[in-house]
């Protein structure tokens, strides 16, 4: 709804037309060097604001320590370790961090039945366009137990370990569907990868003698691009997209997921494993930031013609 100009609209409207037109006036008396600094500043001032609101981190951490953390866990027979030096298992930095420290993940340890968990910061709600980015290792030295590991965005406390919309990736690749897409628990399986598919043979080249496709023993990092507006979730590996979830509300927290969705049990048990470090969460941009800075590039570039 419009509202009437009052007389301080009005004495405020008249002073700011009489300021532009002193300016104008004074323009041809400015020397074009004056005016192409100024031209200059204006550009450095756009660009600054830009990649502060593309470069604006709204949560990271490295998992030192389980402040403001919580897990959702499926059953008790999983397993979270916070400040865990994977060093000790001789595990090398993550690919986005430094030192050694970080998040450590087990599920079905002793009971012989599917399960997961999955961790979240309990205070940190995201919106908008945002970008959810960590590192994932996992490994596999026990024979018996294929289990996966991954996250996900739209995640609510008490709605499941797998709420929101998720991808989760196999261990050791043993099993179909190796890279599983879920929407709210629910698995698509149309979106599902196998490991030996083009996508995942290419991306990820195998480690400590795995085929290719498989994550275990290897650092890798995923992203997630989530679209609140458009209810979209991409997931990417190691820079190359996996797949997209739609239709489903990623306005919420963001997950780290490990599960063992088989009965069978790890042989030893402290075999199979996997580490979650240097979790950020970004906004993305507007279009409309994108286009101002396109424009006021634009008008430099042709002043300066």
């Amino acid at each position: 709804m419009q509202r009437e100009l009052g007389s301080h609209d009005r004495e405020f409207g008249g002073a700011v037309g009489r300021l532009l037109a002193g300016f104008r006036l004074l323009l041809p008396r400015i020397g074009n060097r004056i005016l192409m600094k100024l031209r200059l500043s204006c550009l450095v001032a756009l660009l600054a604001s830009l990649s502060f609101s593309q470069g604006q981190v709204l949560f990271s951490s490295g998992f030192d320590t389980d402040l403001g953390f919580g897990s959702e866990l499926n059953s008790a027979d999983n397993e979270v370790t916070f400040g865990y030096d994977y060093s000790a298992d001789g595990i090398a930095a993550a690919p986005n961090g430094v030192g050694t420290v970080g998040l450590k993940l087990r599920s079905n340890i002793s009971g012989g039945a599917a399960t997961g968990v999955a961790v979240h910061a309990t205070n940190a709600s995201f919106t908008g366009q945002y970008r959810a980015s960590f590192d994932i290792y996992t490994s596999n030295v026990a024979n018996g137990s294929t289990e996966f590991i991954g996250g996900g965005v739209g995640f609510s406390v008490g709605a499941g370990y797998l709420d929101g919309a998720v991808m989760i990736g196999s261990t050791d690749g043993d099993t179909a569907r190796a890279f599983r897409f879920y929407a709210d628990g629910v698995e698509d399986t149309g979106l599902a990868l196998n490991n030996t598919d083009a996508l995942p043979s290419s991306v990820i080249p195998g480690a400590g003698g795995n085929a290719a496709g498989t994550l275990s023993f290897a650092w890798h990092t995923m992203d997630i691009v989530a679209d609140t507006d458009a209810m979209t979730a991409r997931f990417l590996l190691n820079g190359s997209e996996f797949g997209m979830v739609s239709g489903v509300d990623v306005s919420g927290g963001v997950s780290l997921v490990y599960a063992d969705l088989f009965s069978s049990i790890a042989t030893p048990t402290d075999g199979a494993f996997g580490l979650v470090d240097n979790l950020t969460v970004t906004q993305i941009p507007e279009p409309s930031s994108v286009a101002l800075l396109m424009l006021g590039i634009g008008l430099f570039v042709r002043r300066r013609r």
